[in-house]
């Protein structure tokens, strides 16, 4: 395989090996570890990590076939390996926006290429989009498309419930992490380079991701699929879970160009601290919450999208001990920090020895993941969760029957604008669909 840009061309190998030796050079993984920082390097930094993404391409047939006996269902693996590939090289600023997805077609799963079986030009990039997610919804009858859509992320105008693959949202997409049919284990690979940390295929373990994926709020039953005005509305099944009553936002930090790293830093820890007191705080107006747990608990797994770092269920105690302790030694850094701005010392942010500083590490890290791009949100019936910045009260949270992640909606007349996927503990795993006393309805998205 051969990689094409304008006139110039690059064995694929060497791409791949290249990207595996960036990837293993310390250096440049301390420097970027988690710091976005507006400034003129920002676009190395996203050409970065779209580097990486490059180097865990796997693109053999050995993989394919691999993956075809990986379960008896391949076919929602192949979905998911089909969104997770999409979402991952969105934004990689082609000038066509078609070549979002045409560029990607020699690397995807075969049953992608199947039914994108060659660029097609005289298409518009509306309707390329909005054939592939139609094709996608119908070929693999799964509503999973729809946590890569939304609204707030759309340049060309599309339906709210076709994605544009040529825009790339600001959060990290809980959907896109599931990895059906197999479950990921943590190892050391040795490479020409050196060593490096990977996700690994495995045998499938209790509170590991498996064959059904992390979540499955809409059940385990196809969906039921319809479509009105042209294949411009999407009909489907579902069930609203509460209205959104209100909204914290600012979870991570206000950045402003040619910001120091001291400056950021401080920033960046102070707005944690103001942001978990301000979800506690709201939290505790979730009790007693629906599910029976503890809100403040409850309040830990939300902003940790339910996942610790080797992407496990988070216990209620867990999340809540490691939020705890986050909230000390972020208190204990805020000061370090503001005294560095003065000093400029740096033995000042030499850490010290704590019973805190691993639970706080594991909280802090799964709450920059996921709080980027989205805010923490109550409900009027006493959820809590995450949505996409732009979500307002008065929207609603809905469980679409065959959608993995439960969706912020947002009502038009009969119909509903689809703004994003969400996180809201408690119904992650199909308890809506069992849930008699709510009335399932018929959800039109335009």
């Amino acid at each position: 395989m051969t990689l094409l840009c304008g006139s110039r061309s690059l064995p694929w190998a060497t791409l791949q090996s290249t990207a595996e030796a960036i990837s293993l050079q310390p250096v440049i993984l301390s420097a970027l570890d988690g710091q976005r920082v507006p400034s003129p390097q920002g676009k190395r930094i996203d050409g970065y990590y779209r580097t990486l993404a490059i180097r865990d391409l796997r693109t053999s047939k050995p993989w394919d076939m691999a993956m075809e006996h990986a379960h008896q269902d391949p076919t929602r693996r192949f979905l998911s390996e089909s969104l997770a590939m999409l979402q991952k090289f969105r934004c990689s600023q082609s000038t066509d926006p078609r070549d979002s997805v045409f560029s990607l077609i020699g690397v995807m799963p075969r049953s992608f290429q199947a039914i994108i079986r060659a660029p097609d030009y005289s298409i518009s990039a509306r309707s390329m989009y909005m054939d592939i997610a139609t094709l996608l919804i119908n070929h693999h009858q799964s509503f999973d498309i729809l946590f890569s859509a939304g609204m707030l992320n759309q340049a060309v105008v599309l339906p709210s419930w076709c994605p544009d693959w040529s825009t790339l949202p600001p959060q990290t997409s809980i959907g896109c992490l599931m990895k059906e049919g197999i479950s990921l284990q943590k190892t050391q690979k040795s490479t020409k380079y050196g060593t490096r940390s990977a996700l690994i295929i495995g045998k499938e373990n209790p509170g590991s991701a498996t064959r059904h994926g992390f979540y499955q709020a809409g059940g385990r039953l196809n969906p039921k699929v319809g479509w009105g005005n042209k294949g411009n509305i999407l009909i489907s099944s579902g069930k609203v879970m509460g209205i959104i009553s209100e909204i914290q936002d600012g979870l991570q930090p206000d950045i402003t160009p040619n910001m120091d790293i001291g400056e950021f830093q401080y920033q960046k820890v102070s707005t944690r601290l103001f942001s978990l007191r301000a979800c506690m705080t709201m939290a505790s107006t979730c009790a007693p919450y629906p599910s029976g747990h503890d809100h403040i608990s409850v309040c830990g797994q939300t902003l940790m999208a339910g996942l610790t770092r080797d992407l496990k269920r988070v216990p209620a105690d867990e999340a809540r001990s490691a939020m705890a302790s986050c909230l000390i030694v972020t208190e204990v850094f805020k000061d370090r920090w503001l005294e560095f701005n003065k000093t400029k010392d740096y033995s000042i942010l030499k850490p010290a020895a704590s019973e805190h500083e691993e639970g706080s590490l594991v909280f802090a890290g799964q709450y920059e993941a996921f709080t980027r791009g989205r805010v923490f949100f109550t409900t009027t019936n006493n959820y809590m969760g995450l949505a996409p910045v732009g979500s307002m009260p008065g929207d609603a949270i809905c469980v679409v029957q065959g959608c993995s992640i439960p969706l912020v909606m947002r009502p038009k007349g009969d119909h509903w604008i689809l703004i994003g996927e969400s996180y809201v503990h408690g119904i992650m795993d199909g308890e809506a669909m069992d849930m008699n006393y709510i009335e399932s309805r018929n959800i039109a998205i335009e």
